[in-house]
């Protein structure tokens, strides 16, 4: 799959815009599927937190239904929103056998709610992430798990294409490219980010290469993330990034050189919000925090001490706070 050239990004902005229309006036059961998803090594498991997301869920899990890519499931778990979300997927999208759906007792954070999907309820070999406010475009799961095997890989994201309106400008990325529609669109081209096992901070990480990938863009195979204890869950922002830090240090982080995926830039997002955004002080801390395990580990390299590198490198997969007040499961599920 060859890269994007720059002279091809307009073409990129448009056609995913035709992509997003498209999906907008799809009705939600024009991709049901009747049959449930049975477990095997093709299967992939779509996980999708969500919290008062009721303004985009639609666009979004009619995004990851119409995937071309036909054996998947989908764990929809509601971190106890304030609107209507819960009830608007199951009344809306409940018919696909396909979806599970929970609304949980107590607000947990999305990495509780992935840890615990990947531990308890996933039965795919590959774990897709996906964020509720954006779009998959409907060959991602099969183009991006086709690739990964190709490139024998055992995480990849995507390129993105992000749009956003007016006032809102992107941390990484190209200018905009085009303004349609109410909102301005640009790209996010990831590059293929190769294992760093020296001596080599985040912060250079970080200057290097900048943004690793788009989190909710992932796929990971699932023996992966329990190996490494999937992510931080005693945090409620900055994990994703944490985890691909860890990884880092002993394998590739992959991007398909393809846009798949539309991220949705908005002033309600826990990374632009005052109290959990980028410059937040809570955010800078546990950046900080992330920082000084690298150092730990960075340290034990130097030292020549492996098993204490990859003990650091490793969380506990905690989710031990999650509790389900209610449940619409279209397939089997232990326990439900």
């Amino acid at each position: 799959m060859p890269e994007i050239s720059p002279g091809e990004y307009a073409d990129e902005i448009r056609r995913s815009v035709k992509v997003l229309a498209a999906l907008r006036h799809m009705r939600p059961s024009d991709h049901f599927s009747r049959r449930p998803p049975v477990p095997g090594e093709d299967l992939i498991s779509v996980v999708i937190p969500m919290r008062n997301a009721g303004r985009w869920i639609d666009l979004c899990l009619k995004g990851v239904l119409a995937q071309t890519y036909d054996h998947f499931e989908v764990f929809c778990v509601d971190d106890c929103s304030e609107d209507d979300s819960y009830d608007r997927v199951v009344r809306r999208f409940g018919g696909d056998r396909r979806l599970a759906v929970f609304r949980l007792a107590r607000r947990v954070g999305p990495y509780q709610i992935k840890n615990w999907v990947v531990a308890q309820l996933a039965r795919g070999r590959l774990i897709a992430l996906q964020d509720a406010d954006d779009v998959s475009h409907p060959t991602r799961l099969a183009d991006q798990a086709a690739w990964l095997h190709r490139r024998r890989l055992r995480v990849c994201g995507t390129c993105v294409h992000q749009f956003f309106p007016p006032g809102i400008r992107p941390r990484s990325g190209t200018g905009i490219l085009l303004k349609a529609e109410g909102y301005r669109h640009s790209l996010a081209i990831y590059p293929h980010v190769p294992a760093a096992r020296g001596r080599v901070g985040y912060q250079v990480l970080h200057g290097r290469h900048g943004v690793l990938c788009k989190h909710g863009s992932q796929l990971f195979e699932r023996d992966l993330l329990l190996e490494f204890g999937g992510f931080d869950g005693h945090t409620t922002l900055g994990a994703d990034s944490d985890l691909n830090r860890r990884l880092l240090r002993y394998m590739d982080i992959g991007n398909v050189p393809k846009v798949l995926y539309s991220r949705r830039l908005h002033h309600d997002s826990l990374s632009r919000h005052p109290t959990t955004g980028h410059r937040s002080p809570a955010r800078r801390e546990y950046f900080a925090k992330c920082e000084r395990l690298q150092e730990q580990i960075v340290r034990a390299l130097a030292h020549g001490d492996r098993r204490l590198a990859r003990t650091l490198s490793t969380a506990d997969l905690f989710h031990g706070d999650v509790a389900v007040a209610e449940a619409h499961t279209g397939f089997s599920i232990r326990g439900f």
